[in-house]
């Protein structure tokens, strides 16, 4: 069992090459639509990206809210953190997350992979990390196979901590709040549903003349048949127009970014159109949570 948390897509990438270099039986998770009772297995491993030097908060809530059944004592934990930029405090937290839970994870390493950060910084996305990643999986596979340990050392750093603190003021400062563009959108919710976190909804609006007659129903002003059917007809009809609104909890995964077709969700002043960077590897259809 392999457990995973993506965003744009990488994790997911990433979880499903090990997953072929293990076994063919090996059943992929998403962590947002896992239950938080996990069964007992041989081996679980768990893939999350680096989020402001951490791992998500997303993935923090869930290992909070998980629990084990059955006996894991013979049980093979191990992780990866995928990620482009620094590690932070990413190995550390995955370990004391799963510590809490009372975990052993034996294996913990990070595997590099395009930072999709890159145009929030303003720099080119480095895709060199995609020509060895194939053979750095396959020596991670034989780790797990063989149950090994890693034996490098995961500091917890405080430090890092408030960096990551301060880093998530700024991305939801004005500077760089998300924000939607309402001329560019064209209202395909695609960013609704690929959002971990159920940040991005859809707000409808109904005609003002539909809006009149469906008060004419509920307060019975009308006996006229005709226009008391039009009313319900009204009243039980879909909106025709609405606007994509965010409710003020993302976590900045870049899901709605990377994957808007017309670069319609920014980040305060950056334009994403046609800089983001998308996983070739991954269709969109994988990666939607409702």
């Amino acid at each position: 069992m392999i457990y995973y948390f993506t965003g744009t897509g990488n994790s997911l990438d990433v979880a499903k090459r090990l997953a072929a270099l293990l076994d063919d039986m090996v059943q992929l998770m998403d962590i947002h639509e896992a239950q938080p009772v996990i069964e007992s297995a041989p081996s679980i491993g768990f893939v999350v990206p680096v989020h402001n030097f951490d791992i998500p908060d997303a993935v923090k809530d869930w290992f909070r809210r998980a629990r084990f059944s059955g006996s894991f004592g013979q049980t093979y934990f191990y992780g990866l953190i995928t990620y482009g930029g620094a590690e932070g405090n990413a190995r550390a937290s995955l370990r004391r997350a799963c510590l809490k839970k009372g975990w052993d994870l034996v294996y913990n390493t990070m595997v590099m992979v395009p930072d999709n950060a890159g145009p929030i910084i303003r720099r080119p996305y480095d895709l060199t990390s995609l020509y060895t990643l194939d053979e750095r999986l396959a020596r991670i596979a034989e780790a797990v196979k063989g149950r090994r340990r890693s034996h490098e050392e995961e500091p917890y750093s405080y430090k890092m901590a408030l960096k990551t603190e301060l880093s998530k003021l700024y991305l939801d400062s004005p500077i760089v709040a998300m924000k939607i563009d309402h001329h560019r959108c064209i209202r395909c919710r695609l960013c609704e549903r690929l959002c971990p976190v159920e940040n991005i909804y859809f707000k409808e609006k109904k005609k003002k003349k539909e809006h009149v007659l469906a008060n004419m129903v509920d307060s019975h002003e009308s006996s006229d048949l005709s226009t008391t059917n039009a009313a319900m007809e009204a009243k039980t009809s879909k909106p025709h127009k609405g606007k994509m609104k965010l409710h003020g909890h993302c976590i900045h995964c870049l899901a709605c970014i990377h994957w808007c077709p017309t670069g319609a969700i920014r980040m305060g002043y950056i334009d994403f159109m046609n800089r983001q960077y998308t996983n070739p590897y991954i269709k969109v259809q994988e990666l939607l949570k409702r």
